[in-house]
């Protein structure tokens, strides 16, 4: 890369090259990569095998969101598959439906946007998709998580949740299972006790997860607190 000259016969707007990504070769050592260098490319390899769901993110196709993608990347299981997928297929996947369906099949059909995709694979790049054989306790309960959790960013506890077999919702309705709140949880706190959906603190979040919903419909568990977990200090 060019930089300012250095040196005292150096003038304002000189530029000289330097090696940004290499060392200079001296008479008794010869150029190599940098530290800098060795580590951005050790991350570009770790970077090739991250999981599905975040490469379909990171193309930033209108709305699909983590929740889609995850479902997309268990159903379809890499790139190739994703992009030539039906309008059909991809509204028959779990969590799609036919605008995010359409939404893709768009998206693919622009020519720059499957070189993207293939100058990823021409690159090494191999998605993985873990395998899908651990428990699903919370299969066909639907969650929100708001406010802030000590134990958990909010995407780690989205994806704990949904690594469960939950569906993680960003509204609280009838329909939501579970809301679980850390501090200052604001409005959805509020709707869940006015619509009568079960809260759960982060201790009886981790419960959940480690153990399923007690038997019987959610909303009785929900009103018998200890079973899963009171509500959080503060917030009811």
């Amino acid at each position: 890369m060019y930089q300012q000259a250095r040196g005292k016969d150096a003038k304002e707007g000189d530029r000289e090259l330097v090696p940004y990504f290499y060392t200079k070769p001296t008479a008794k050592k010869p150029s190599v990569p940098t530290k800098t260098t060795e580590q951005l490319i050790e991350q570009l390899e770790q970077a090739k095998t991250r999981e599905l769901w975040r490469y379909l993110v990171a193309l930033s196709i209108r709305h699909v969101g983590p929740s889609a993608a995850r479902e997309i990347a268990r159903e379809l299981r890499s790139l190739e598959r994703v992009s030539t997928a039906t309008a059909e297929e991809l509204a028959a996947i779990e969590g799609v439906g036919p605008t995010i369906a359409q939404s893709i099949v768009e998206w693919f059909a622009v020519d720059w946007h499957k070189e993207i995709v293939e100058r990823w694979l021409a690159a090494g790049v191999s998605p993985s998709v873990p395998a899908d054989t651990g428990p699903k306790p919370l299969t066909g309960l639907t969650m929100v998580i708001t406010g802030t959790l000590a134990g958990f960013t909010r995407d780690g506890a989205k994806e704990a949740a949904q690594a469960a077999g939950a569906k993680v919702s960003g509204s609280v309705s009838k329909k939501t299972s579970y809301v679980v709140v850390g501090e200052n949880p604001g409005s959805k706190h509020d709707k869940a006790v006015e619509l009568g959906v079960p809260v759960l603190d982060e201790a009886g979040f981790r419960r959940l997860l480690a153990e399923g919903p007690p038997a019987g419909p959610a909303q009785d568990a929900g009103q018998e607190e200890s079973a899963v977990g009171g509500s959080p200090s503060g917030a009811a």
